[in-house]
């Protein structure tokens, strides 16, 4: 995901800052990487439901996803505003500073799985389980509908 919101921050900027007169080709390579970042969304809708464990909480889950999705969509359309046509500079501007800022919190989001993981291993080698018990165990709470934080032998895929 981080590796697809790279070159999408690189081509909007680089729209944004590029002169108008002259770079035609330059400019449309910069638009066509833009589009790499549409794979990150995906991704993001397919991992979050394996990191998240308990019937309800992935429902409420995956609905919060949506809404924000859906709302990010409507917000997005309304900064491309008719007096800064034809460029749209302010526009291109926000987009780039948002496919950083999605990168910025994919990074933070991994470290805190990675935090939780390494904590949790630590928890389960305190009460003296072997790998496999650890697993098993965590096979029975899951199928008593805990949720990630309740069950401590949940790990976070990274």
């Amino acid at each position: 995901m981080m590796a697809s919101v790279i070159p999408a921050f690189v081509g909007m900027l680089a729209l944004a800052l590029l002169p108008h007169d002259g770079y035609l080709w330059t400019r449309w390579g910069m638009y066509l990487i833009t589009i790499i970042g549409n794979v990150a969304g995906p991704l993001i809708w397919t991992l979050l439901p394996s990191n998240v464990a308990g019937r309800t909480k992935k429902s409420v889950t995956g609905t919060v996803l949506f809404i924000a999705y859906c709302t990010g969509n409507c917000i997005g359309a309304q900064v491309f505003q008719a007096k800064d046509a034809p460029r749209y500079i302010r526009a291109i501007v926000i987009c780039s500073v948002m496919y950083g800022l999605e990168f910025v919190l994919m990074v933070a989001w991994r470290a805190y799985y990675m935090w939780q993981n390494r904590r949790r291993d630590k928890m389960v080698a305190a009460l003296g389980l072997s790998p496999a018990e650890a697993i098993h165990q965590g096979r029975l709470n899951a199928e008593s509908d805990m949720t990630d934080y309740e069950n401590i032998h949940f790990r976070y895929s990274v």
